[in-house]
């Protein structure tokens, strides 16, 4: 059946900074694409409520603005401390959906010394012709904006 872990006050939840339980809320919004209103919901408020009655969840416009703002802040700098001092390669992908006539490009940065892969742009070209300079300029601009990340 269900493993008893005993009563809220013995959980590391109480132990934790409001702070840092409100950037892992905001990471968990974040990283599954939660909308925003969620936070919100009765449901929740309940179950955070039963988890620790202590803990009172941000606002929509808090998550959406303040820890948005603190968690990107976060993944750039985790970003370029994974990108300085290591060799990179720059990965650029294309491909066309017939369906929807449209064509795009995705321009990724592979970090092979820690095996890390980093988004860098993205290209709508549909309409446009496919040839040197367009990919010439797609990589002068992406190699630029690398260069931004570092």
């Amino acid at each position: 059946m269900y493993k008893n872990y005993g009563p809220a006050e013995n959980s590391r939840v109480h132990n934790q900074p409001k702070n840092s339980i409100d950037i892992m809320l905001a990471k968990f919004f974040f990283y599954c694409n939660i909308p925003f209103k969620i936070v919100e919901s009765i449901h929740l408020k309940n179950l955070i409520a039963a988890l620790n009655p202590d803990y009172h969840l941000p606002g929509r416009k808090f998550l959406s603005n303040n820890l948005l703002e603190k968690v990107y802040e976060e993944v750039v700098n985790e970003r370029k401390e994974h990108l300085e001092n290591s060799d990179c390669v720059l990965l650029i992908d294309g491909w066309k959906n017939s369906a929807a006539n449209s064509k795009h490009i995705v321009c990724t940065v592979h970090n092979a010394d820690n095996n890390r892969q980093f988004f860098v742009e993205s290209y709508d070209i549909t309409g446009l012709s496919e040839n040197t300079e367009l990919l010439l300029e797609i990589v002068n601009k992406t190699i630029n904006l690398s260069k931004e990340l570092i």
